[in-house]
């Protein structure tokens, strides 16, 4: 997979630097617009600071952005899928042809997107148990889109292409999915000198091919290999 990574950045560079921006948009938008963090180390929240925390968390200031950004997103995670699915396919597109093909793709992905996580949400609300058979179900439905185009169909259609291999198809990418969270760590603990965005936007942009990656090759049943 990692050499997969190293020799596609022709491929990746360019959707995964819209992606870090947005992220590191939406992450400054947060810092500027939350109520102030409490001073110290302290693992307690004065009931005022908690109160504060909980109305912002459930406004409309809070959840407009995080759905906007998570739609935007879906444009170039969709153009990273396409991207990889293409190259391991024996083409070589370059990082804005991936985005402009991945354009008309856009709308069916953010309704996809949308309606998995409605489903893996209510399901968890149901005992947890079948949010994360649905979660699980549903996983490679971003490969199964940029092959066949569509929306909410691409979900079962991307069920077709784990059958048989749930566990270990979730497993890996729940490994990738960990790896990515101290990939991501690490790199903004050794960029710390550099000044505020910079370190988060170099991590999520050496980052963010991870996870499209992993679902393609899974896709291929070459998963842990």
């Amino acid at each position: 997979m990692w050499q997969i990574y190293a020799s596609s950045w022709r491929i990746w560079w360019l959707p995964a630097l819209l992606q870090a921006l947005l992220a590191t948009g939406h992450e400054a938008w947060l810092r500027h617009t939350m109520p102030p963090l409490p001073q110290g180390l302290t693992p307690v929240l004065s009931l005022s600071e908690l109160s504060a925390f909980s109305a912002f968390a459930s406004s409309g200031a809070f959840w407009y952005p995080v759905l906007a950004v998570t739609l935007a997103s879906m444009l170039p995670f969709t153009a990273l899928v396409l991207g990889f699915d293409r190259l391991l396919e024996g083409e070589s597109p370059t990082g804005m042809e991936v985005l402009r093909r991945a354009l008309p793709l856009w709308p069916g992905a953010m309704v996809a997107l949308l309606c998995y996580a409605i489903a893996v949400v209510v399901g968890c609300l149901l005992l947890l148990v079948p949010g994360i058979w649905l979660g699980g179900r549903w996983a490679l439905w971003p490969v199964a889109l940029v092959r066949e185009r569509g929306g909410v169909e691409s979900l079962e259609r991307g069920a077709a292409l784990l059958r048989g291999r749930w566990l270990r198809v979730n497993s890996w990418i729940t490994v990738v999915m960990l790896l990515t969270l101290v990939a991501g760590f690490v790199v903004g603990a050794l960029l710390t000198w550099l000044p505020v965005p910079l370190p988060g936007l170099a991590s999520s942009l050496l980052l963010a091919p991870a996870l499209p990656l992993a679902m393609v090759l899974a896709a291929r049943g070459r998963e842990f290999r």
